[in-house]
């Protein structure tokens, strides 16, 4: 190892060893993946490492069955006793996948069953005896989340399981199939007798290939040879179902006949699943911030190796980031400054008109003994007083209108409320009450607009005190939120004149010529990632991109050659990992996606990991816990008109390919908002060619389950074919009526696999 290598992030041994004890950096990480895939010297090494941890696994495993955290310190004692002088390693299963292809899981305990999973499966596997999934043995539950499995039980019988599934072994002759999409064949007399089981019945085989497929739509079976009997969950015997029929269950009954799969069952393991979209909804800027951006030198280099001074300091490329809306409104004093003079109780304030008492309104250094949240004067409120400001805004049908605005209470009461001109103040179209002492930042009242509401009426302000001494107001925005596009390059980007640089200019340092978003910039769309333009292409090196958050001081490292740098010829794609306090929600618009709705993203986590916050209206003892979630961050629809829906494109439809699309749905408790019901699904310019729709949660309150289908591109609508466009959308149903609802989804994945 050369000493340029071991700066790169050390030997191999070192790097999986500190993996495995999980004290490998995000940084270290994305330096070891991307040695792994440039250095088949490195890669050796890796697979010798591999080779002797699973030797030593069963060197010096205990003879006694072992629990998950047991084994774990176990096996941490055991690779220090070691001293680490025999390279003990072994990668995490996405680099693992990418470069070896098939796993192939096997073992010697009785009772085991054997399974392999396709090359960059995505797994786990829970209780037996061994938490990281090296063994399945009776009462251990596979969890796919990404990929195919699969299983062989005594007396040749198989099992080939689509991800998203769980799978659980009872005992070598059953199977329990939670939820998913599996294939079932018993090759021998020996094995007839073999049962799935679900959660409302028991599917036995009398010698025969079956599928299964176990939704929140219920449970469908499809006998394609021999047949099958259908028990109920106690084991009393059912109907027999002959081959060549596709039945709905309900129970042990059949409730009706269905249509054959279009996308038909996977038979055999592929050799590779491949992702063609995925998002956690982890990435974007956070609105309402200023970010600076800091490159070290060796970060970016051109393709000779000369490379790009970098950026050393805060004022070489900052920006500020806007309201998340696709449009802000302009709003007349929105930190109530007004001409540096300093206004006593019954003042005016330009733009506002009064509503109500005209005694106790104005502008004021302080509230009470509180400092105005931006600049040095607030609005201040006495007696039954209102700020009312009505704006050359015409209200247009399916918009939706947020109000935000810090409010200043002593031991008092306000109103925030947005109106329409023909009614006026007095009745306003959405409007929300507030109570308590201090300064509360960021209160919202939000306004989906019908088409009643469209008379060509103009929208309107009004902030008034209810009860209570006095209140106060700053910072008072309004953004608008119609239709979006997921893409916010600006048009033309990067297009500038780029001159050939003559021979005597070689190795000359590369030069930039645009960024996005623009130095100084002060409305930057949140959301959205950082590109920047060269004069020529690029490649990446060694370093870091540093993006600074300096209205809070918090850095987000990047390390250049992770996923979250992007090389495309001269351009370069940073994507921000999001920022969001607890609780805290930016809506408006998804970065990446185009829609017609009102959605954003939150986080709702309470302590870090709870799916608890009083934004979304839930009790303060009901927390749930995201265990299936990538992170806290997830996506979410608030007060959709209905129809409406986000959607992305995911590239051409491959010919004989079955895709498979995942979301993960979010149930909040049950005394939140109503559940609006999902539907997922894909389509070719106007045709559908699958979706899944339901109004139910898919799991009990505070819960993320995940939900998915899949679809064979050879089954095409006759006006659709092979390379047309192929996009995924997304939307509530509504199904909790006219009051509005929610929806929350995460870990958005879409996979194709070659049929």
């Amino acid at each position: 190892m050369t000493p340029q290598d071991d700066s790169q992030g050390g030997s191999i041994q070192d790097s999986v060893a500190k993996l495995l004890d999980g004290e490998l950096s995000d940084e270290e990480f994305a330096a070891l993946a991307q040695r792994l895939r440039e250095d088949p010297d490195s890669r050796q090494e890796y697979f010798d490492c591999i080779s002797l941890e699973t030797h030593l696994e069963h060197v010096y495993a205990p003879p006694l069955r072992r629990g998950g955290q047991d084994h774990h310190r176990g096996s941490a004692v055991i690779r220090k006793q070691a001293k680490w002088a025999l390279g003990i390693a072994a990668v995490a299963a996405v680099v693992a996948a990418a470069v070896m292809g098939v796993i192939q899981v096997r073992n010697a305990d009785p009772g085991a069953v054997d399974f392999q999973l396709c090359g960059n499966s995505k797994w786990a596997v829970e209780g037996g005896a061994d938490t990281r999934g090296t063994r399945l043995l009776p009462g251990a539950t596979l969890r796919l989340e990404q990929g195919v499995a699969e299983l062989s039980l005594p007396h040749q019988v198989r099992a080939v399981v689509e991800a998203p599934a769980a799978i659980a072994m009872v005992n070598d002759r059953t199977l329990r199939l939670e939820h998913g999409r599996g294939f079932f064949e018993v090759g021998s007399v020996e094995g007839r007798g073999f049962t799935v089981v679900t959660s409302e019945q028991r599917i036995v085989d009398l010698g025969t290939a079956f599928g299964v497929d176990a939704g929140q739509s219920g449970v469908k079976l499809h006998v394609f040879e021999g047949r099958v009997r259908v028990d109920d969950a106690k084991g009393v015997e059912g109907e027999v179902i002959e081959a060549n029929r596709s039945v709905l269950l309900d129970g042990p009954r059949v409730e009706r006949e269905i249509e054959p799969p279009s996308s038909g069952f996977l038979r055999s393991l592929p050799p590779k699943v491949e992702v063609v979209f995925e998002d956690d909804f982890e990435s974007g800027l956070a609105p309402l911030k200023d970010y600076a951006v800091l490159i070290e030198p060796l970060a970016i280099r051109d393709l000779e190796g000369n490379r790009y001074p970098g950026i050393s300091d805060n004022s070489s490329w900052n920006f500020s980031t806007g309201l998340s809306h696709a449009v802000t409104l302009p709003v007349k004093n929105p930190g109530f400054e007004e001409d540096g003079d300093e206004r006593s109780r019954g003042a005016s304030v330009a733009g506002w008109q009064t509503g109500g008492a005209t005694r106790g309104w104005g502008v004021s250094r302080r509230f009470g003994s509180l400092v105005p949240t931006e600049g040095e004067f607030s609005g201040k409120l006495i007696r039954n007083a209102s700020f009312v400001q009505e704006l050359d805004e015409v209200i247009t049908a399916g918009t939706t209108y947020e109000l935000t605005v810090d409010v200043g209470l002593a031991e008092a009461g306000a109103v925030l409320g947005l109106f329409g001109s023909d009614r006026g103040f007095e009745e306003p179209l959405a409007e929300v009450s507030l109570a308590g002492r201090d300064w509360l930042r960021n209160q919202t009242v939000t306004y989906t607009a019908t088409e009643a509401d469209a008379t060509g009426q103009k929208l309107g302000i009004v902030l008034k005190r209810q009860s209570g001494r006095l209140v106060a107001f700053d910072r008072v925005r309004l953004g608008a939120s119609g239709s979006t596009s997921g893409g916010d390059l600006p048009d033309g980007f990067g297009s500038l004149p780029v001159e050939s640089p003559d021979e005597e200019d070689e190795g000359a340092s590369l030069r930039l010529l645009q960024l996005h978003p623009a130095h100084h910039a002060k409305s930057a769309t949140p959301g959205g990632h950082l590109t920047m333009a060269f004069d020529r292409p690029i490649q990446l090196g060694s370093g870091r991109i540093f993006l600074r958050n300096i209205t809070d001081w918090s850095t987000a490292e990047i390390a250049v050659g992770g996923p979250r740098t992007v090389v495309d010829g001269r351009f370069l794609t940073i994507v921000p990992p999001t920022s969001l306090a607890d609780g805290e929600r930016a809506m408006g618009r998804i970065g990446g996606w185009d829609g017609d709705a009102w959605v954003g993203v939150f986080n709702p986590a309470a302590e870090g990991n709870g799916y608890r916050h009083e934004d979304l209206g839930d009790e303060a003892d009901a927390a749930g816990v995201l265990d299936s979630m990538a992170g806290p961050i997830m996506a979410t629809f608030g007060e959709s008109r209905a129809g409406a829906s986000i959607r992305r494109e995911l590239g051409p439809i491959s010919p004989d390919s079955r895709y498979t699309v995942s979301v993960a749905i979010g149930v909040r408790d049950e005394s939140a908002a109503h559940f609006d019901g999902y539907t997922i699904r894909l389509r070719s310019g106007e045709h559908v060619v699958a979706e899944l729709s339901e109004d139910a949660p898919p799991g009990p309150p505070n819960s993320v389950t995940p939900v998915g289908f899949s679809w064979g591109s050879a089954d095409l609508p006759a006006d659709v074919s092979p390379g047309d466009p192929l996009i995924i959308e997304i939307a509530p149903n509504q199904a909790s009526g006219e009051q509005p609802g929610y929806l929350d989804f995460d870990q958005v994945r879409v996979t194709a696999l070659g049929e």
